[in-house]
C-alpha cells in the first residue's frame, strides 16, 4: 500500500507542549503539506499514566489487525476480515475524500488549535435529510438556528430527501438523495476540483 501521507500518532508535540508533557492525543494526522494536520481524534485526551482508559472505542476481542488505509480511514479488522471499527464512522473536524456522513451525522469545529473538545459550529445531515450549518452552545449542546440550510428534506416526497453527505473519490462533495440522485454541493461539476 502507497503511503499517502497519513499517519496514526499517539503523541502529538503542540498537545504535550500545550497540555503538559504526560498528556498524549490519538490521532490521525496528515503530513504531506508544510503545517501537519490532524484530521482525526477521539474527544478526548489519552493518558496512560494511571492506567485509566480515557478513550477507548470499545471493540471486541477478536481484533486481528489495523490498518491505515490511503484515504485516512484507520479501520481494526477482525477475524474472517470483517471490519469491526473505522474512524471514519466516528468523524470529528474534518471530511475527507471517500468519506459518507448518514443521516443523523455531523462534525463540530474543535474549541481552539490545541483544544479538541466540540466547539461552537456543527455541520449536520439532520434525521429529515437536510443539511446544516448551525453554532451550538458549547456548554449544553443546544443548536441554534441554521444559517445555511441546503433544504434537502422534503417531507410530501420522502424519496426526494437527502440520505447521505458523500464526499467522493474525485473531490466532489454532495447530498445523495433516497431516490439516488444528487445534490451538488461542489460548484463547477463539470470539471474536477482543483487542490
Amino acid at each position: 500500500m502507497a503511503n499517502h501521507g497519513f499517519h496514526l500518532l499517539v503523541n502529538l508535540p503542540l498537545v504535550s507542549e500545550v497540555q503538559g508533557k504526560d498528556n498524549f492525543l490519538l490521532s490521525i494526522w496528515y503530513d504531506k503539506i508544510p503545517e501537519k494536520t490532524i484530521i482525526w481524534y477521539p474527544e478526548g485526551v489519552l493518558s496512560d499514566l494511571q492506567g485509566r482508559d480515557v478513550w477507548s472505542t470499545g471493540p471486541p476481542s477478536d481484533i486481528t489487525y489495523g490498518v491505515m488505509n490511503d484515504t485516512g480511514n484507520f479501520v481494526i479488522v477482525g477475524n474472517n476480515s470483517r471490519k469491526i471499527w473505522e474512524s471514519f464512522n466516528f468523524p470529528t473536524d474534518t471530511m475527507l475524500p471517500t468519506q459518507v456522513i448518514e443521516k443523523g451525522g455531523a462534525i463540530y469545529s474543535k474549541m481552539s488549535r490545541v483544544n479538541f473538545a466540540r466547539g461552537r459550529f456543527q455541520l449536520r445531515l439532520l434525521q429529515d435529510g437536510n443539511l446544516v450549518l448551525n453554532t451550538r452552545d458549547v456548554a449544553s449542546g443546544f443548536a441554534y438556528n441554521a444559517y445555511y440550510a441546503t433544504k434537502t428534506d422534503d417531507p410530501t416526497n420522502q424519496p426526494n430527501s437527502g440520505e447521505q453527505l458523500i464526499f467522493d473519490a474525485t473531490g466532489f462533495l454532495y447530498i445523495l438523495r433516497r431516490n439516488g440522485k444528487r445534490y451538488d454541493l461542489t460548484p463547477n461539476q463539470d470539471r474536477a476540483p482543483v487542490w
